[in-house]
């Protein structure tokens, strides 16, 4: 998805995400990304992540230091 979205990014600006994913018959499960994935997000600027669970969407906030 990074090199899909590398030229839509921008140095210094700050961006959030959304992460979705469904089985086969079309339920949402789980999609928060691994800690490599969030560290690396963080490292490019992303302020915070969407991602869908079993019962509907959940915010991870990430505080960039």
């Amino acid at each position: 998805a990074y090199f899909r979205a590398k030229g839509l990014l921008r140095r210094n600006e700050s961006f959030e995400t959304v992460n979705i994913r469904f089985n086969k018959s079309g339920k949402m499960l789980l999609s928060k990304p691994c800690k490599c994935c969030i560290s690396f997000l963080k490292f490019l600027g992303c302020r915070s992540i969407w991602f869908s669970t079993e019962a509907g969407f959940a915010r991870l906030q990430l505080k960039n230091s």
